[in-house]
């Protein structure tokens, strides 16, 4: 989505959607589906096996969508007083500090959120945001790479390490992720119009005089 050009809103749009929740009426946005036997929702390639972070605290996820993000964020504060080891709290808080954009804070929650539960793949592309906004590709992009080989068809990890290529001129390789999220939610429209930019670039590209 080349999300850097965007409010911080839809990142934070799109790690929510990364975690899992539990509202059925997201479920007909295409992103999400029904987990069988389960009254939760998860991003369509999540792996049922490897459910490990806990659908977001419905309190906090309801300031979230209501943009009151300095609640939300008193809400994982609270959680954690009670429960400092869990790690869906530490996300969260993650989430919440990337939106006001307090990147140290916000790595040490998705810090801890990998210390509670390894290799957790939304908190690993919690760490790759944190890397971006710090204008890191290289530590940005690893951290993504790092979720796929968790769960290889991560939506979310492959749009945004695609984001990560676009921005440092890789196109090819932006381009099989961007197309890779178009195969697993087709019809993505941040994905395909990202796909014709890069098009378009190697158009003009090629028609350069001496190219």
């Amino acid at each position: 989505m080349m999300f850097k050009q965007y409010a911080p809103g839809l990142v934070i749009a799109a790690l929510l959607l990364g975690a899992g929740f539990y509202y059925s009426k997201y479920l007909d946005s295409g992103f999400i589906e029904e987990v069988p036997g389960t009254d939760r929702g998860v991003v369509k390639g999540y792996d049922y096996n490897d459910l490990r972070l806990v659908p977001l605290d419905e309190k906090a996820l309801k300031y979230y969508l209501k943009g009151e993000i300095e609640l939300a964020l008193q809400t994982y504060d609270k959680i954690i007083a009670r429960a400092e080891n869990e790690p869906n709290a530490h996300y969260g808080r993650g989430v919440c500090l990337l939106f006001l954009q307090n990147l140290d804070e916000a790595e040490k929650s998705f810090r801890r959120a990998l210390e509670l539960a390894p290799n957790t793949p939304p908190a690993l592309v919690g760490m790759g945001s944190v890397e971006s906004w710090r204008d890191n590709s290289e530590k940005s992009i690893e951290y993504y790479k790092q979720a796929l080989t968790v769960w290889p068809n991560y939506a979310v990890a492959h749009e945004f390490v695609a984001d990560e290529y676009f921005r440092i001129e890789q196109y090819d390789l932006a381009q099989v992720h961007y197309k890779k999220v178009t195969e697993l939610i087709p019809g993505t429209e941040t994905a395909e119009a990202s796909q014709r930019q890069i098009d378009v670039i190697k158009m003009n590209r090629d028609n350069k005089p001496g190219s």
